[in-house]
């Protein structure tokens, strides 16, 4: 079973699982956050894993390229890219576990409700003596199996849709200049997020059917679209830029199983499916968005683009393909 529904099947969470293992191959770490990132690149190719409760992304590369922004530091390398949020990391702690006839070296980090942040997984070509100084130069003093986990206040409950200004908020959604704007947009009005996007205008936010978005991992591999698919953490957005090649659905999970990407999707989380366009500086960005039945974000996607370039006409086609603009989902 996977560690976080293991440790939610016990009334625990990862982190108090993990905690339990220690002096048995888990070392608990200094939470000098700054200085662990900096010591990765010289440890090589690693899997870095960054999950929610419904999806799992998974890329394989290094943190040879971090850029510093107080704290909200950018992993940049080619194939591992990373928004990551230091305030949300509170708990660090390396592993060591037998599998078979290695040993398998990682790093986990949790937020202070013993949510997990992301995890770092050694590769075989990995340089394992430069990951075993930096564990021992960040080892805490405290290596007791004892862990404060913060317990969440109970949830404000949302306002009433009439409560909002609906007009207000198309208003300033269309003078929307960056797709991070939609963020602090929903903060200014008191609203969710799915909130949002079901009082925008259809040309803004379209709610689709729930199996759009494998659809569109499906498209996309057939028609070899490059795409950027976002997974977030409590204290991390993972970010795969490129194409993707195997999609293959098994079980209850729908897949990407690539040689340096995999994601894993449990549809049966997601609530709603919403096709979003944001005016930007660069022209109207349109991504494919899934969240579930607590409005908490699942993944979202866009086609490949850099900061300055206009959204592709390909990716305009493949949105087009899949959700077609006169397809609106009807409420049940």
């Amino acid at each position: 079973a996977r560690s976080r529904d293991y440790a939610e099947s016990q009334g625990a969470t990862e982190a108090h699982l993990i905690a339990a293992g220690m002096g048995q191959g888990t070392t608990r770490l200094n939470p000098d956050w700054e200085d662990i990132l900096k010591g990765l690149p010289e440890v090589g190719r690693v899997m870095a894993l960054t999950r929610n409760k419904w999806a799992v992304h998974e890329k394989i590369g290094t943190f040879d390229r971090i850029m510093w922004d107080d704290e909200r530091p950018v992993v940049l390398d080619p194939n591992i890219n990373l928004r990551i949020n230091l305030k949300a990391w509170a708990h660090g702690f390396a592993v060591e576990e037998q599998m078979g006839d290695r040993i398998r070296h990682s790093l986990h980090v949790y937020d202070p409700y013993g949510v997990a942040v992301i995890k770092v997984y050694l590769q075989a070509d990995a340089n394992v003596q430069a990951f075993r100084d930096l564990v021992e130069v960040n080892k805490a003093d405290d290596q007791s199996r004892d862990i404060k986990i913060r317990q969440r206040a109970s949830a404000k409950p949302p306002k009433d849709d009439g409560d909002i200004d609906a007009r207000q908020l198309e208003s300033d959604w269309r003078s929307m200049s960056d797709t991070h704007d939609v963020f602090a947009l929903s903060r200014r009005f008191g609203a969710t997020r799915v909130q949002t996007y079901r009082l925008a205008p259809e040309d803004l936010a379209r709610e689709v059917d729930k199996d759009a978005f494998s659809r569109m991992l499906q498209t996309a591999s057939v028609d070899g679209e490059e795409v950027m698919i976002f997974v977030a953490s409590p204290g991390n957005v993972q970010i795969h830029i490129g194409p993707v090649h195997k999609v293959e659905r098994r079980g209850p999970w729908q897949n990407v199983l690539d040689p340096e990407f995999n994601l894993h999707l449990m549809e049966r989380g997601i609530a709603s499916c919403w096709v979003i366009t944001k005016p930007t500086m660069d022209g109207d960005i349109t991504s494919l968005e899934i969240f579930d039945a607590e409005e908490n974000q699942i993944a979202w996607i866009f086609g490949k683009r850099k900061p300055g370039n206009p959204q592709s006409e390909s990716w305009r086609a493949i949105i087009e393909k899949v959700c077609p603009s006169g397809l609106v989902l009807t409420p049940a």
